[in-house]
C-alpha cells in the first residue's frame, strides 16, 4: 500500500548523473510504499528507468528554478492521495537500503513524530541535524527521538508527516530556495508538542554551495536575502543584531581571502539594509 512520498527535485543535471535518482534505483525494493514525484527543469533528461512496480510521476517545468514551489506541489498531490509522509530529496544526495530500512521502520512505530531525519555527513563530518545557537549552526543532534527548541536539518533526506506541512503552511513562499529548511524547521519548533526523530543512519550528500569557492552574485544575493529575512521574520532582535555582526566578520574575511565565498560588495549591500 502507498501510504508515502518522495519528491526529488533535479536541476540542470541528467538522472543518470544524479547520485539520488541511480541510489533510488539501486535501492528499488525499499519504494514499493512510496509515490515518486520527480521534478525537472527543460535542461534534465530522464534517460533511466525505474522498476515497473514503483509509482513515479515526472513534472518538466521550464520555469523550474525553485524549492518551494516543487514540494508546494508535491505536498498538494499527497494530500490529494491521503499519503501520511513526504520525503525530500535534492539530486545529489546517495541513499542506501538502510536509511529507507530505518525509515519505514521509524514510520510503523507511530511514536507522533512530525519529522524524521537521516544523520547527513559531507566529507566526513556530519553536517545536518543540527541544533541552532542565536539562529546559527551550533552542534550535532544525536539519533534518538527530541523536542528541539531550536535547530536545523538540510531539506534533503527529511520526512515529514503531510499533515502537518499542509496544516502549518511551512513551505513559506518568502523563501523559495535558501533558507527553506531553517524555515520549515522553525515552525516544528514554535510548538513544543511536535517530537522530530534523528534516525541512527548515515547518508551522505554533496554541498551545492562550498566555502572556499566564490560562488555567482545572483547565488550569493539569493542565500544573502534568505538569510536576512529569516533573521527578520524568525528570530529576536538581539540575533539579529549578532547577525549584523556576522556580516562585518564575513566582509572582513572576504577582504583578505579572494576565494571567500562571498564578494565584499554583495556583503556591503546586507549590512546596510
Amino acid at each position: 500500500m502507498i501510504n508515502k512520498a518522495i519528491c526529488v527535485v533535479l536541476y540542470n543535471i541528467n538522472a543518470s548523473q544524479s547520485n539520488t535518482i541511480t541510489s533510488l534505483i539501486k535501492n528499488a525494493s525499499g519504494l514499493k510504499e512510496y509515490q515518486v514525484f520527480i521534478y525537472t527543469n527543460g535542461n534534465c533528461l530522464i534517460d533511466v528507468s525505474f522498476s515497473s512496480d514503483i509509482s513515479v510521476t515526472i513534472k518538466n517545468n521550464f520555469n523550474n528554478l525553485y524549492l518551494a514551489e516543487n514540494y508546494r506541489d508535491a505536498l498538494s498531490k499527497c494530500v490529494d492521495l491521503s499519503l501520511d509522509w513526504i520525503v525530500f530529496l535534492d539530486h545529489d544526495t546517495s541513499l542506501t537500503s538502510q536509511f529507507f530500512e530505518s525509515l519505514n521502520n521509524q514510520i510503523l512505530e507511530n511514536n507522533g513524530e512530525v519529522a524524521i531525519y537521516p544523520k547527513i555527513y559531507c566529507k566526513g563530518q556530519q553536517f545536518s541535524p543540527k541544533e541552532l545557537r542565536f539562529g546559527f549552526p551550533f552542534k550535532n543532534i544525536d539519533a534518538g527521538e527530541h523536542y528541539l527548541k531550536d535547530y536545523v536539518a538540510i531539506n534533503s533526506g527529511s520526512a515529514y508527516r503531510v499533515d502537518f506541512l499542509h496544516n502549518s503552511e511551512a513551505i513559506d513562499s518568502r523563501f523559495p530556495l535558501d533558507y527553506l529548511d531553517y524555515v520549515i524547521c522553525s515552525h516544528v519548533t514554535r510548538s513544543s508538542n511536535y517530537k522530530v526523530s534523528v534516525l541512527n543512519t548515515i547518508i551522505d550528500h554533496d554541498l551545492s554551495v562550498s566555502h572556499n569557492e566564490r560562488i555567482s552574485e545572483f547565488r550569493a544575493n539569493s542565500i544573502l536575502n534568505s538569510e536576512r529575512e529569516f533573521f527578520t521574520h524568525f528570530r529576536s532582535r538581539f540575533e539579529i543584531l549578532l547577525y549584523k555582526l556576522a556580516l562585518v566578520k564575513r566582509l572582513m574575511r572576504s577582504i583578505f581571502d579572494n576565494n571567500y565565498l562571498y564578494s565584499s560588495s554583495d556583503i556591503i549591500k546586507y549590512i546596510l539594509k
